[in-house]
């Protein structure tokens, strides 16, 4: 069990931990700063911060769980996340406590790959605030999930079309069988013979010999899409 503030000094059995310097992680602006020293608890010797509001971590992920090391003194503001391109919210770090805690974790993500973006935010936003700035110390992953360069990989769900399966990516059904998404959508009824050719959604290979269709789903065709649904004008 692991709350908000633990000091979490280990990661947690059947979790594999993340430096703030790791490769895959991209700080957006020019206001970040290393702190390096052994205080505040720190995982490998510091951890990296900025004072400026709105400049932004970006990483992916994959997995389903999500736990992030901050500074957690009240000179420290909070942040926006957004995963997948959705609004998670504003979560506070101000909590008063001189130690690096955990200021984040969520354990429900889909099973898949997932591109995060992190926002500072200014003070006035939190009410035990003095300060505007964030840091990020580390990451905790479950064992076996990696951290990726930040990219929108967008897969909303699992097609089960003629036995064969795909996901959406950036406009283009792409055959899968890399994740594994709770759920199957039978799109075979939608996406008949008839309609890949009357909309012009016969496939190619691509180079790894997957199935892609050539035909994005285009905004007149496409009604809405979100994780675990499809529905379309047809």
């Amino acid at each position: 069990m692991i709350n908000l503030t633990d000091v979490l000094l280990n990661p947690l059995d059947g979790y594999t931990r993340f430096d703030d310097l790791n490769d895959n992680i991209e700080y957006i602006g020019s206001g970040w700063v290393r702190y390096e020293g052994t205080n505040y608890n720190v995982y490998n010797g510091g951890h990296t911060y900025t004072y400026t509001a709105g400049e932004k971590i970006k990483f992916n992920f994959t997995g389903s769980t999500l736990i992030m090391r901050m500074y957690s003194n009240s000179d420290t503001s909070g942040f926006n996340i957004k995963v997948d391109g959705e609004d998670l919210g504003n979560h506070k770090t101000a909590y008063n406590i001189v130690s690096s805690t955990v200021c984040y974790i969520k354990e429900d993500f889909g099973n898949t790959e997932h591109f995060v973006e992190i926002t500072c935010l200014d003070s006035s936003n939190f009410d035990a605030s003095s300060t505007t700035r964030i840091t990020l110390d580390s990451i905790d992953l479950k064992e076996g999930e990696i951290l990726k360069p930040y990219e929108e990989y967008y897969i909303y769900g699992l097609l089960d079309l003629n036995n064969d399966l795909y996901t959406y990516r950036n406009n283009r059904f792409i055959q899968t069988s890399d994740y594994q998404i709770d759920g199957m959508i039978d799109l075979s009824p939608i996406l008949t013979p008839d309609n890949l050719i009357k909309y012009d959604m016969n496939y190619n290979t691509d180079d790894n010999g997957g199935k892609i269709f050539k035909k994005e789903i285009d905004k007149n065709l496409l009604k809405s899409i979100k994780k675990g649904e499809f529905s379309f004008n047809l």
